[in-house]
C-alpha cells in the first residue's frame, strides 16, 4: 500500500534548495531560505508521523493528533506559498476551492452572506477551532449566525450518522451554541481530510517548479557574463 504522503517530494525540494547558493547569497531570494528550512524541517517528521498513522483513528486522542499533524503541513505549505506569491510569478492554485467539503457546509447550512458556501480552507480552519484549538469559543468562521458563539464538549470518531445514512469512517464534533436549544453534530468522511490533506501536501510540486525556474534564469544570467 502506497504511502498517505509522499516523502519523496520534500526530498526533492530539498535537494533542489541545497543543489546551489542562490537561497543562502543572493538578496532577492535569501529571505525565502530559512522559512523554507523550517518548513522542510518540520515536514519531515509530520509527513513520517501521518504515513504511520493514517488509519481511521481509534479513538479521539488519535484523530486530534492527526489533525494538529495535518494542521503542520496544511499550515506551513500554505504560509510558504503565499510568502513567495507575493513577489514572485507564482502559480498557485484558487483559495476559493471548496472540492471536499462543500456537501458538509450544505448539509450543515454554512452558507456565507454572498449566498456561496465557505472555501475548504475555511472550513477546516473552522473544524480545528472546534476539534483542538478554540473548543471553548469559536465564533470567528463568518458563515456562523451573528453573534452566534460556539462549543464542542468532544471529538466523535466510529459509527457516527448524518440525518441520511450511517457514516462507515465518520468523524466530527458535538456542537453547542448560545443561541441553539439542542446540540448539532458535524460528521464526515474520515477520508475527506486525508484528500484535503494530500491536495494541500501537492503544493510543494509548485514550489519544486519554482525553484527550478529561479536556478534555470540564474544560470541563464551567468553564462551571458
Amino acid at each position: 500500500m502506497s504511502d498517505f504522503l509522499d516523502e519523496n517530494l520534500c526530498k526533492e525540494l530539498r535537494e533542489k534548495i541545497n543543489s546551489t547558493d542562490i537561497f543562502r547569497k543572493d538578496e532577492k531570494y535569501m529571505k525565502y531560505f530559512n522559512l523554507t528550512c523550517a518548513v522542510m524541517d518540520r515536514l519531515d517528521s509530520t509527513v513520517r508521523y501521518l504515513n504511520n498513522h493514517s488509519e481511521f483513528p481509534s479513538d479521539e486522542e488519535d484523530f486530534m493528533t492527526f489533525l494538529m499533524f495535518s494542521c503542520i503541513v496544511t499550515d506551513s505549505i500554505k504560509l510558504l506559498t503565499k510568502r513567495i506569491k507575493k513577489d514572485n510569478d507564482f502559480t498557485q492554485t484558487s483559495d476559493l476551492d471548496n472540492a471536499f467539503f462543500r456537501n458538509v457546509c450544505i448539509h450543515n447550512n454554512f452558507i456565507l452572506e454572498n449566498g456561496t458556501y465557505p472555501t475548504d480552507d475555511k472550513f477546516f480552519e473552522y473544524f480545528r477551532s472546534l476539534t483542538f484549538a478554540h473548543p471553548f469559543e469559536t465564533s470567528r468562521a463568518s458563515f456562523l449566525k451573528a453573534s452566534e458563539v460556539q462549543y464542542s464538549p468532544h471529538v466523535m470518531v466510529s459509527g457516527l450518522y448524518n440525518a441520511s445514512h450511517q457514516i462507515v469512517d465518520g468523524v466530527g464534533v458535538n456542537v453547542y451554541s448560545n443561541i441553539r436549544s439542542e446540540s448539532i453534530q458535524i460528521v464526515f468522511s474520515f477520508d475527506l481530510i486525508k484528500k484535503y490533506v494530500i491536495s494541500k501536501y501537492l503544493a510543494i510540486k509548485l514550489i519544486i517548479d519554482w525553484v527550478n525556474r529561479i536556478i534555470e534564469n540564474k544560470e541563464n544570467e551567468w553564462k551571458k557574463i
